[in-house]
């Protein structure tokens, strides 16, 4: 048995403009304009349905049943998988399958709880990399990310498997009505657009840097494809999706109201893929950069046998809410501020990007150093 969509809330959540653009993109040709009221569309067989052209229409509901009806019968479908089909036209579509779930779609709580916040993380992770690629981001500090993520959608798990399904928000192209052949400039797209070309190709590259460290190579073969919006975040979320879901299926359909050079991407990760993702994730982050990081602490060594016009100093810190000693190189101004510092018993405040090299914490390009006065006791 067929399903009917009868739901007239549904069926209003259909937009105008994700219906023609599906009609389009399945090549029904326009043949009556009616005005305010829609367009008369002809199938390539023959068929003709009235496509509704706002959702002002008293009877819209019943106009977007029509269509979907109408399609569900030219192409042999459910009716509501055309209603799932259209109700993404307008925005792209991520899928993070788990492809050991049982055959009725569950999965255990716990595992599918995780599942959908594995999912989140690495489209945050994308998200972050489409702003400023680099190997590792810390909680909470792309905050443009962090806005984006806001405006996606969370849609129904899918029969058969366990499925967690994103949608996100693309403006439709108001320029040429044509199918493109190749990809426009990254930066020419819009954020939510540049978010999910930059999660595929990052797939892409996790699936290539594991075909490579299979082939013998080491950690370079992530490190290379940093700048494709692969990092730490990204290799722990799907690691830990892998593991949960016995595996991953991949795949991305892009909205047909932003038209692009293929229909949907996909990509597969194996079981024996969790293992070394986390590998992966632990040393990108242990390598990444926190770029702008502000820093205060106690200055507890000096040494001014690094260049002449340089000082180094240690400054015992919090990183990630951990105590840690972090080296700085200061030019000479800066040097002398940290030594009165030092000799002072007083804090210094300082701004630089923060790496793990060497096994030890770096501060790189240092500015904006403070001394941290002491504070009256009445304070």
């Amino acid at each position: 048995m067929k399903a009917v969509i009868i739901d007239r809330e549904a069926l209003s959540a259909v937009s105008t403009i994700a219906i023609h653009a599906y009609l389009k993109s399945q090549m029904w040709i326009r043949s009556d304009d009616l005005g305010d009221r829609g367009v008369v569309y002809h199938s390539p067989s023959g068929a003709e349905v009235f496509a509704p052209g706002s959702h002002h229409l008293a009877d819209y509901a019943e106009a977007a049943s029509a269509v979907i009806a109408e399609i569900a019968s030219v192409e042999g479908r459910d009716e509501l998988a055309v209603y799932r089909d259209l109700a993404s036209a307008d925005r792209d579509l991520i899928r993070f399958r788990a492809p050991e779930a049982a055959e009725d779609g569950s999965i255990d709580l716990n595992a599918g709880v995780d599942l959908v916040l594995q999912s989140k993380d690495a489209l945050l992770a994308a998200a972050c990399s489409a702003v400023s690629p680099q190997r590792y981001y810390r909680s909470g500090s792309n905050a443009k990310a962090n806005d984006y993520l806001k405006t996606v959608k969370l849609g129904q798990t899918e029969q058969g498997s366990f499925v967690v399904a994103i949608y996100s928000p693309v403006p439709p192209q108001l320029e040429a009505d044509r199918q493109p052949t190749f990809w426009p400039e990254l930066d020419t797209e819009p954020f939510g657009r540049q978010v999910t070309r930059t999660l595929a190709q990052a797939v892409d590259a996790l699936g290539a840097a594991i075909a490579e460290v299979g082939r013998g190579a080491n950690i370079e073969a992530f490190e290379r494809v940093v700048a494709r919006g692969v990092s730490a975040n990204l290799c722990g979320a799907v690691a830990k999706f892998i593991a949960d879901g016995e595996g991953l299926d991949f795949s991305l359909t892009w909205a047909r109201t932003r038209p692009s050079p293929e229909p949907r991407h996909q990509a597969t990760f194996a079981p024996s893929d969790a293992g070394l993702l986390a590998e992966a994730a632990k040393v990108l982050k242990n390598k990444g950069a926190f770029k702008n990081e502000v820093l205060e602490g106690y200055v507890t060594g000096l040494n001014r046998d690094v260049i002449p016009e340089n000082g180094r100093v240690k400054l015992k810190t919090f990183v990630d809410g951990h105590t840690r000693s972090v080296t700085v190189e200061l030019p000479r101004e800066l040097y002398s501020k940290a030594t009165e510092a030092h000799k002072s018993k007083l804090a210094i405040k300082l701004e630089g990007d923060l790496e793990f090299e060497g096994q030890r914490w770096h501060l790189r390009t240092p500015r904006n150093l403070e001394v941290i006065e002491e504070r009256e006791a009445d304070e």
